[in-house]
């Protein structure tokens, strides 16, 4: 009758079992023979742990690095012939890693080739790419080669699409992505008014402050002095003569 060895997981069952007739190999034979008989250890492992694959966060727990220094990291590959992740899918917003692929990166002491250096020798090349925001988060799109990603913020989501660009092209050069944004036409419209109200009120101020400087001026030289012309104006002692300063100086640089 076969005996259990505790505890047992997932991905580690060990059996011990007595053979009368024989040692028949199951699995991986790890044990050893016994006074009762021959000892037989096999391990199963999950189908779904060998086949699932890791978004960001899961790589780089795996590879004990944070997630901004796993990025760091992956930057630099992404797109390379050592490129970690699974083949694109369909509809899928971010491309995932290869456990597999991942697990011999680590093992062969997380090595970084410079292939994006290389990369940059050639021309750079010109994506044409459209930014549109969805309520919480960037959709950027590229039609040749068709590329969708997606992001929170948009620094992310442009640098996930450059990446993903640059995984489906031979290009040599460096993949510049010409990004225009999407953005409701009555936003831009209501924004080209603000600007022009800008510039408007620019040149209101402008002519406000000449005015000023006029009517001061025409009070000096009628003879009043400054304390006069701050009752009449009903403005304050330095401000009358912020505004008398400020005509003597454009007059010195019209005279000067």
């Amino acid at each position: 009758m076969g005996s259990f060895s505790w505890p047992l997981t997932p991905a580690r069952i060990s059996v011990e079992a007595n053979c009368h007739q024989g040692f028949q190999k199951i699995g991986h034979h790890i044990g050893s023979p016994t006074d009762q008989g021959p000892r037989v250890t096999f391990e199963t492992s999950s189908a779904q742990e060998a086949n699932r694959s890791l978004d960001v966060d899961q790589a780089a727990a795996r590879a004990g690095l944070s997630v901004a220094s796993f990025r760091a990291l992956m930057s630099k590959i992404n797109g390379t012939p050592e490129d970690l992740r699974t083949p694109p899918k369909a509809g899928e917003r971010a491309r995932q890693y290869d456990p597999d692929k991942l697990d011999e990166w680590i093992r062969a002491g997380r090595p970084i080739s410079d292939f994006r250096a290389q990369a940059g020798e050639g021309p750079s090349v010109h994506i044409p790419a459209t930014a549109t925001w969805a309520g919480n988060r960037w959709n950027i799109t590229t039609d040749a080669p068709h590329v969708s990603a997606s992001a929170p913020d948009l620094k992310t989501a442009t640098r996930t699409a450059t990446e993903e660009a640059a995984s489906l092209m031979s290009s040599p050069g460096k993949i510049i992505l010409d990004v225009s944004f999407d953005v409701e036409d009555q936003a831009r419209q209501k924004w080209a008014e603000a600007a022009h109200l800008r510039v408007q009120g620019g040149e209101l101020q402008s002519q406000a402050a000449q005015k000023r400087r006029k009517v001061v001026a025409a009070l000096v030289d009628a003879g009043m002095s400054l304390p006069d012309i701050r009752q009449v104006l009903g403005i304050s002692y330095q401000r009358v003569q912020q505004i008398r300063t400020g005509k003597n100086r454009q007059n010195s640089h019209q005279t000067g």
